[in-house]
């Protein structure tokens, strides 16, 4: 065999192992690209299905293998945070309704106790036994809520609302409320109407939590704006809190203590339903104001 010949043999050799080299490697990203696919189709939706490849390669194989492994492990966790998660809610809401009886039944003692002749220093103990017992009512009848909510959240009907009727129509409903806390709201809104489909029995929900939040924690000052974008926002004097606090206002189990009685379930339920509903509620702390923003996207712009 000639020198030439060797070389044509040798090139032809090395051109198979390119080829073949080359085949392989675009078998594997194929492979590689199924396999991620399969883990984040079965990451988004709850799927019983594990993760599989054409490729018998060894390597690809045994990666297929192990996230299949993570998947079944992490679906095990997360049936057992299910039931569990249940279990508290079922448990929360017949703690809460087992204490509302009750605690309807000491105010209305209460109540009758304040009609009888007594010292100034025992109807003022009588005073705070009243507003302590009310508050603990009304975070009794808010926890009810959050978990009937949270547990069989009931089917949405929505409709064509125009959010500044629903916002003046609740403006209202709390001005005794306001007038009593000694506060005069700065409302501004859009000449035009802004149309969103939504709840309104919801909606009424999230506006009334969120106003009787501001009259309740937030001062004298308060400031409501409706933006054409849908957007609702409040701001009120932050008073003492913290940004701590504000980033957990939200919690469903977190209190904050304003002096006067503690936040309870109000704005927990209020994200809630609100994100039944596609929209948001977010909260910030902003040279000492506390900003509220409830928003609605329009349905071209959940899309985009």
């Amino acid at each position: 065999m000639t020198m030439t010949g060797g070389i044509f043999i040798l090139t032809g050799c090395l051109i198979g192992a390119v080829v073949f080299l080359s085949v392989k490697l675009i078998l594997i990203k194929k492979s590689l690209r199924e396999i991620r696919q399969g883990l984040e189709d079965r990451l988004k939706v709850e799927t019983n299905t594990l993760i599989d490849t054409a490729s018998r390669d060894r390597a690809l194989v045994a990666l297929r293998e192990a996230l299949n492994d993570q998947l079944r492990e992490l679906r095990a966790q997360r049936r057992q945070f299910q039931q569990g998660d249940q279990q508290l809610k079922q448990s929360l809401t017949q703690l809460s309704h087992d204490l509302r009886t009750p605690l309807t039944a000491i105010v209305g003692y209460l109540q009758l106790a304040e009609e009888e002749p007594a010292s100034p220093r025992l109807k003022s103990i009588l005073a705070v036994l009243k507003e302590r017992a009310q508050t603990l009512r009304q975070l009794s009848e808010q926890l009810f809520s959050y978990s009937v909510a949270a547990l069989d959240p009931p089917p949405l009907t929505k409709q064509a609302v125009d959010l500044r009727r629903v916002l003046e129509k609740n403006l209202a409903a709390v001005y005794v409320l306001f007038e009593k806390q000694g506060i005069e709201p700065e409302v501004t809104m859009p000449e035009t109407p802004v149309i969103r489909t939504l709840e309104s029995k919801a909606l009424d929900r999230i506006l009334q939590n969120l106003l009787d939040n501001a009259a309740k924690y937030g001062g004298r000052d308060l400031s409501v704006t409706l933006k054409t974008n849908g957007e609702i926002v409040f701001v009120n004097s932050a008073g003492s809190l913290s940004w701590t606090e504000v980033e957990k206002m939200f919690d469903r189990y977190y209190t904050v203590n304003t002096g006067r009685q503690a936040t309870g379930l109000g704005l927990a339920i209020a994200r809630r339903l609100s994100e039944q509903q596609g929209g948001s509620l977010q909260g910030k702390l902003q040279d000492d104001r506390l900003i509220l923003t409830l928003s609605f996207p329009a349905e071209e712009d959940l899309h985009d």
